[in-house]
């Protein structure tokens, strides 16, 4: 099937390279950069992700919002793509750690559409493989699940992500609010007074409504 991007076709050819380097289905891609991606509020461009989206409270950037940390963890791995670019720029050293004095540079980069894709399509990959060594991932995923399990791992971090699907993690009333602020009592209230139910229904009900690759295929 053909991916579907509306106005945020200008990303195919990022997309692309996503899936050409990670094997992850590109409307997958497109499914997890759209929930973490903000998006233009007004102008021609209206609806379209914004490549220059950033968390002032998180420090998290980019259409794929990577933390800093993060983004510092992936850049050591010489088989990404922004350890390749971060050498030639010379802000990865040849030892995979960024070069003295050029963090901020560094941190830039995470708002390359190009980088940010791809990265975040590595990361997932990644990801995936510490969920299968869990035992946590159901057999034979389809591109739908590796979406969704893309999703959950690179908001929730992979340890986070198999405590949240083991059951074994649990999250306060705070880390909630931290979410989605007012309605967590809402989501409390549904869960029993259980905050850490509350959680995992929540995020559940936002992956239901915002990873659906099938929104990006023709």
């Amino acid at each position: 099937m053909a991916l579907k991007l509306g106005k945020n076709d200008v990303y195919r050819s990022e997309i692309q390279a996503a899936e050409k380097a990670t094997g992850i289905d590109g409307s997958a891609i497109a499914a997890l950069i759209d929930a973490e991606a903000a998006k233009i509020g007004s102008g021609s461009n209206r609806g379209q992700w914004d490549e220059d989206s950033y968390n002032k409270d998180s420090k998290a950037g980019g259409m794929t919002q990577f933390l800093e940390s993060t983004w510092e963890g992936h850049a050591k791995n010489p088989a990404h793509l922004l350890n390749t670019r971060g050498k030639a720029a010379g802000l990865i050293t040849a030892a995979n750690k960024v070069t003295a004095g050029k963090m901020a540079d560094f941190l830039k980069l995470r708002f390359d559409p190009l980088l940010s894709i791809v990265s975040a399509a590595e990361y997932g990959v990644d990801n995936l493989k510490a969920l299968d060594k869990a035992g946590v991932l159901p057999a034979k995923l389809t591109d739908d699940q590796r979406a969704r399990y893309m999703y959950l791992a690179h908001h929730e971090g992979a340890a986070g992500a198999i405590g949240f699907l083991n059951g074994t993690k649990t999250y306060t009333r705070a880390k909630l609010v931290g979410q989605v602020g007012a309605a967590a009592d809402t989501y409390i209230t549904k869960a029993g007074g259980k905050t850490s139910a509350a959680y995992r229904l929540w995020l559940n009900e936002y992956m239901d409504k915002k990873i659906v690759p099938s929104n990006f295929r023709s």
